[in-house]
C-alpha cells in the first residue's frame, strides 16, 4: 500500500514538471522572450532578449564582472538552429584600436576582443566606422576560447553591422543552397 502511494506521488510530480516544463516552452514561442543563463564562461552573465535581439528595458544581467549578457540567437530561422545549444553573449567595451586588419575592443575587466579576418573586412565594406575611445557592444558566441562576433553596434556614432545571422552563419558567406 505504502508502495503504490509513493509510486503515485512520484507520477503527479513527474507529470507537474512535465506540464511546467510544456508551459515555459509555449510561453517563450510565443511571446519571443525568454531569460538565458549561462555560468562558468569568461564572457557569462545574463539578459533577458526577445527573438528579435531587443534587449528588454531593466532586465540586464551582472554576472561575469559585469560587463556581458546572454541573448538566444540574433534573428531566430525556425528551418534550422545550430546555435540554438550556444548562446549568443553581449559584450560592452571601449576601441582600444582601428587598423585596416583588425579592430580591438577593451571589456570593462580590461580583457580584449579581437575582430579580425572575414569579418572586420566584411565590417567595413559595409560601412562600418569606428575610432579609438568609442563605446561598442559585441554581440555573439564563444565557440572554445574564441568569440565569434554577431553583431557590432558604436554606441558612440549609432552604426550597427550585422555580421552572422541567428544561426551563426556568416553574412558574406553568401546564400549557399537556400535559393537565390
Amino acid at each position: 500500500m505504502v508502495k503504490k502511494i509513493v509510486l503515485g506521488i512520484l507520477m503527479v510530480g513527474l507529470c507537474g514538471i512535465v506540464v511546467v516544463g510544456a508551459v515555459n516552452r509555449t510561453t517563450v514561442k510565443t511571446t519571443g522572450v525568454e531569460q538565458v543563463y549561462r555560468q562558468g564562461d569568461r564572457f557569462g552573465s545574463r539578459e533577458t532578449m526577445s527573438d528579435t535581439g531587443e534587449r528588454l528595458r531593466g532586465t540586464q544581467g551582472t554576472g561575469g564582472s559585469n560587463r556581458g549578457s546572454t541573448v538566444q540567437g540574433l534573428d531566430r530561422y525556425p528551418e534550422a538552429d545550430p546555435i540554438s545549444a550556444q548562446e549568443w553573449l553581449v559584450l560592452h567595451g571601449i576601441v582600444a584600436s582601428v587598423e585596416e586588419d583588425t579592430l580591438t575592443v577593451e571589456l570593462l575587466d580590461a580583457e580584449k576582443i579581437v575582430v579580425k579576418g572575414r569579418a572586420w573586412s566584411f565590417a567595413q565594406e559595409q560601412g562600418f566606422a569606428s575610432q579609438v575611445g568609442d563605446q561598442v557592444e559585441l554581440v555573439g558566441y564563444s565557440a572554445g576560447d574564441k568569440f565569434e562576433v554577431g553583431r557590432i553596434e558604436n554606441l558612440t556614432n549609432g552604426q550597427m553591422i550585422t555580421l552572422r545571422d541567428g544561426n551563426g552563419r556568416p553574412q558574406w558567406a553568401g546564400r549557399g543552397k537556400r535559393g537565390a
